[in-house]
């Protein structure tokens, strides 16, 4: 994962996350990033040490095809979605495909 400097455009960090990443949030009040990695099945959090310095703090096991994700400013709980995912013929897209239907959405 790159992390930006967004006023300026400049990478300022790399930090190694799981694979399929597909939402990344940030929470200010706490300084952690978090990044949902649907393929490996977890949630890398990310503590921001400093501005232009960060570091894994923790890989958390999710649900497999846990992706899209939101943080509650409230309780700073992460909240990851999914879907169950089943032994036939899914597809990345979800669901079975078909003859008449390739690529199910």
């Amino acid at each position: 994962m790159a992390v930006t400097d967004s006023l300026t455009g400049k990478q300022v960090a790399r930090v190694v996350i799981g694979r399929g990443p597909d939402g990344a949030v940030f929470d200010a009040d706490l300084g952690l990033v978090f990044s949902s990695n649907g393929l490996d099945g977890t949630l890398t959090v990310i503590h921001e040490e400093t501005p232009d310095e960060y570091r894994v703090a923790a890989t958390v096991t999710t649900q497999v095809s846990a992706r899209t994700m939101v943080i509650d400013p409230a309780t700073h709980k992460n909240l990851p979605g999914g879907r169950e995912t089943g032994s036939g013929a899914a597809t990345d897209r979800g669901g079975a495909a078909t003859a008449s239907q390739r690529r199910p959405r």
